[in-house]
Order: structure tokens, then sequence, then C-alpha cells
């Protein structure tokens, strides 16, 4: 009985150390593997595109060569880029210099709203103490809501200036899409013959939570950032196309993301006037639940479960690794080591019988 004890924590205590170890070297390795992260992630986006070009026939019912559907997709993505880009950027950049202008002078218009809000006579009848820190309250939260939003921007036009310069990216995305059986083939062929099997089974399931996450996560974003959007041009907020595009970035940050994007709309329109305030509040709360209760599980459905615990603890030490950047690759990641546990974790351990 006793080694049988002693044997159980020595197996946990060493499983530990090596999952530790490896997110050790997984943080250790982000940073320069960047472009090869953003480039599966481009992978899996366009390749839907992809398969869908090669059900086409041609000749006497012969296949699209597999390089000239890969060079199909990426022209098919760049010219609807390169027409959203034509439509929306040049606005989109006009309120984001206007947003950033305007910042330094928002905590005094955010003062005055808030004594608009609960009147002046009712403060004055405060005692100083009380007063003093209400105002030290309403400059925290509005510091933390300009500092929240003045940093997702910046850092959004930050990554999009340093992809710019990832010149291996669209090489990395072009060989991924052509090759990835040979690829995989690769990866399989390190793993011993009696655990290539397994390997094979591994990679698949990872393959295809990815890709069914991408493409719905590319559809969330789009039906978010439209949607919210449009409702705020209705009420008439200003900076909409800013409001749009931090609704398609944290519809990619499960949870939080919704938080973050309702407080940050919510305090742009509060410049303008309360009432706005309101129903900006309304309109972000009813298309949350919408998107919770009706547009997510039609979507994303049961492609990713994750208890919400995990993702808010993923999501945070995403953000502390790499900002941005780790916020959005978080849940993927977080649902790759959910597979890895599944197939890995309790290797060579024999389930006990149910009494």
């Amino acid at each position: 009985m006793e080694p049988l004890l002693n044997k159980k924590p020595h197996g946990m205590v060493f499983k530990s150390l090596f999952a530790l170890a490896a997110f050790a070297a997984f943080c250790f390795v982000a940073d320069f593997m960047l472009p090869v992260f953003i480039s599966v992630a481009f992978s899996y986006l366009l390749y839907p595109i992809v398969r869908l070009i090669q059900k086409f026939r041609w000749g006497e019912g012969r296949h699209i060569p597999d390089v000239l559907a890969v060079l199909l997709a990426f022209i098919i993505f760049f010219l609807f880029l390169a027409a959203a880009i034509h439509i929306l950027m040049v606005p989109l950049v006009t309120q984001v210099s206007t947003l950033s202008r305007a910042l330094p002078g928002l905590a005094v218009q955010v003062t005055a709203t808030m004594n608009m809000i609960f009147g002046l006579e009712a403060r004055s009848s405060l005692p100083p103490n009380v007063q003093a820190l209400i105002d030290q309250a309403l400059s925290s939260i509005s510091g933390s809501v300009m500092t929240i939003a003045q940093d997702l921007v910046t850092s959004t036009f930050r990554v999009a200036r340093s992809m710019a310069s990832m010149v291996l990216v669209p090489f990395l995305t072009f060989y991924f899409l052509k090759d990835w059986r040979t690829l995989k083939a690769m990866v399989i062929k390190i793993f011993p013959y009696d655990k290539q099997e397994l390997a094979d089974r591994v990679l698949t399931d990872i393959g295809n939570m990815l890709c069914t996450y991408v493409d719905n996560m590319l559809k969330l974003c789009l039906v978010a950032a439209g949607c919210l959007t449009i409702g705020n041009y209705i009420l008439g907020v200003q900076y909409t196309l800013v409001l749009g595009l931090l609704a398609m970035i944290t519809e990619m940050i499960p949870l939080v993301g919704s938080v973050v994007g309702t407080v940050v709309a919510v305090f742009v329109a509060l410049l303008q006037r309360p009432a706005l305030a309101l129903q900006v509040l309304i309109l972000y709360l009813v298309y949350y639940q919408v998107d919770s209760q009706v547009i997510m599980p039609n979507l994303v459905g049961k492609a990713i479960t994750l208890h919400p615990v995990l993702i808010i603890l993923a999501v945070i030490i995403g953000g502390k690794i790499a900002s941005v950047i780790g916020l959005i690759f978080a849940v993927p990641v977080l649902a790759i080591i959910k597979i890895l546990y599944q197939y890995f974790w309790h290797v060579g351990e024999v389930k006990p019988a149910k009494s």
C-alpha cells in the first residue's frame, strides 16, 4: 500500500513540473515566434476560401491545383481588404486622430457632466471629505476608462504597423496553406512508430478546433462591428467607426471584452449627454445578451467548451505576456492545452471501476 501511495504524488508532481516547464518554454518563444502564430491564424482564416475554390472543376473534371487555389484565395482576401481600406480607412483614421487630440480635456468634461447629473447643490451639501472622495473616484474612473480606450486603439495600430514589417507572414501563410499535409506528416514522423497514429489524431483535433474557432470568430467580429456601429450611428454617438473597431477587437476577448467595449462606448456617449449614455448602455446590454444567447451559440456551438473561470484566467495571463495579441490568442491556446490534457495527462493510469 505504501509504494502505491507514494507513486501518485510523484506522478502528479512530475506532470505539474513538466506542464510548467512547457508553459515557460512557450512564453519564451512566443515573442519571436509571433510571425508564425499570425501566419497560422491567417492560414486558418483563408483555408475555407481555398477549400471552396478547390471544389470547382475545370477541363475533364480536374481539380484546381493547390498552388493556384491558394493564390486565388490570397487575391480574394487582398481585394476585400483593399475595398475595406478604401471605404473605411480615411474616416477611421480621422476619427482616431480627433479622439486622440480630445483625450487630454476629457477628464474636465467628465467632471462637468457628473456635476450636471448629480447637481452642484447636492454635492455642496456633502461633507468636504466626502466631496473630495467623490472627485477622486470620478477622476480615477475617467482616467482608467480613457487609458483603456487609448491603449486599445494605440495597441491595435501598433500591432498593425508591426505586422506590416513582418514580411515572413504572407510567405509562411502561403506554404502553410499549400503544404499543410506535408508539414503535418513531417511532424508526425518525429514521433515513434507506435505513437504516430496518436499524434495524427491529436494534430487533427487541434486543426479542426482552430479552423472552426477562426471561422466562427471572424463571423462574430463582423456581426458585432456591424451591429454596434450601425446602432451607435442611429443614436448619434460620435466616433462610431472607432467604437466599431473596438467592438471587433473586444469580441475576440471572451467575457472581458464585452465589458470593456460597453464601458468605453458609454463613456464616449456620456461626454455628449447623459441621456445618450443611457441609450448606448441599453444598446450594448441588449446586443451582448442576444450575442451570448443566440448569435454565439449558433455560430460557435460546442466547438470550444471551456469554463468561464479558465477563460478569464487565460485572458489575464495572455494580456500580461503579450498585451492585445495575448488577449486575442489566449482562448485558442487554452483550447489546445485542453486537447493535450485530454490525451496525455492521465496516460498510463488505470481508471478505477465505478462501484
